[in-house]
């Protein structure tokens, strides 16, 4: 009788212990979930969703401050590609725009040639004759795929031209919701 008192109320014990450890309620509505990113060349846009050509802003109007972060969010129009950027540090804008068309012509070129797919070794990397350097790869247990890669490209493009920064950045990359690589461009 005392043994199986016992371990009646080690099992209560456990499940209580268990329980404790458990959130009481799922909290669907966090602020954190509430609070979308939007694409600063297309405030109306959520970040993720499709960005259509015509969306885009005439005026590039200051999107809404996302509380605890710096980064910047660029969509690719066309797509639900979109990037978060930091900028690092300034360069001339000559051969930052050359880096960032020879890598979008090199993308260009692997999708003619070969067909959209993941990059090689999930890694992609441009050296220019002038020792700037775009790299990108896969990240967060996803794969980057070269279409994707084009986008991000593109979406740095499009950004440094409209703000007239041009730079060193490390950048993220997201096709949809879910974050599918990372990249750096400097020079060496």
């Amino acid at each position: 009788m005392r043994a199986s008192s016992l371990s009646l109320v080690m099992t209560l014990a456990s499940c209580i212990t268990l329980s404790l450890a458990a959130p009481a309620t799922l909290d669907v509505t966090s602020s954190s979930r509430t609070r979308r990113q939007v694409c600063q060349n297309a405030p109306a846009t959520v970040a993720g969703t499709l960005l259509p050509h015509r969306a885009l802003s005439t005026t590039l109007s200051p999107a809404p401050i996302s509380p605890r972060s710096n980064n910047i969010v660029w969509c690719a129009p066309g797509t639900q590609t979109y990037i978060t950027l930091q900028m690092v540090k300034s360069l001339p804008s000559s051969p930052v725009v050359d880096l960032l068309h020879e890598s979008y012509d090199t993308v260009l070129d692997h999708i003619q040639k070969f067909g959209d797919g993941v990059l090689t070794g999930g890694l992609f990397q441009w050296v220019t004759t002038r020792g700037y350097v775009l790299q990108a790869w896969s990240s967060n247990n996803h794969q980057t795929t070269w279409g994707t890669l084009g986008a991000a490209v593109t979406a740095l493009l499009n950004y440094m031209t409209a703000k007239n920064l041009y730079g060193a950045v490390v950048f993220y990359i997201f096709d949809g919701a879910n974050e599918v690589g990372g990249g750096t461009l400097g020079s060496t």
